[in-house]
């Protein structure tokens, strides 16, 4: 990707971050409830929402851009942790595609 293209991404995530939306009224909402405080825990928790957007969606242009090398086996096992936090049944379609694409398991 080059520079422009970073550019680009960069100052749109700043727009979409810094400005209001519902984060900034559940802000406000609990600092008007609870005080500012207890509030800072949400602002917190926003923020760390936002730098994981912003690391995971870099992540996945730099994997498309070609900067990493992911393989499909890496994907399965993605799936199959996702799975496992949520509880989830592993036999997905999502998670299927992605054993297909492996091949057999070693």
């Amino acid at each position: 990707m080059t520079f422009q293209g970073w550019i680009i991404f960069a100052g749109f995530w700043v727009v979409f971050v810094t400005t209001p939306g519902p984060n900034a009224v559940n802000c406000i909402d609990n600092g008007m409830s609870f005080g500012l405080r207890r509030s800072l825990w949400a602002v917190l928790a926003i923020l760390t929402q936002a730098t994981a957007f912003l690391i995971l969606s870099a992540y996945g242009i730099m994997v498309t851009a070609g900067i990493f090398n992911v393989s499909v086996t890496s994907v399965t096992l993605a799936f199959g942790v996702l799975g496992s936090i949520t509880k989830q049944p592993r036999s997905g379609a999502c998670v299927s595609s992605a054993r297909k694409w492996a091949g057999p398991a070693s």
